[in-house]
């Protein structure tokens, strides 16, 4: 999570305000979820989790895209480039 919210600080004059604002509130509905995450841990169980979670428990729509984004940006570091 320090990873993704410095580089959302570094990043807030880079991005548009509606990316900047919904990569913000994907970092938060993840933190909700759980606060720390280790990079073994980011697996395909832990994004069907999350589906369910967003789903069921925050009664979102589908997010699988979203939430593959952010494992993609964890497991690159690059994308935030």
């Amino acid at each position: 999570m320090t990873f993704w919210e410095t580089e959302m600080q570094r990043q807030k004059e880079l991005l548009k305000p509606g990316t900047y604002r919904q990569q913000v509130t994907m970092l938060n509905k993840l933190k909700a979820y759980r606060k720390t995450w280790y990079f073994y841990e980011i697996t395909e169980d832990a994004l069907q989790d999350l589906t369910g979670y967003f789903k069921n428990k925050l009664k979102n729509k589908e997010q699988k895209s979203q939430i593959k984004l952010i494992f993609i940006c964890y497991e690159t570091p690059l994308c935030f480039y």
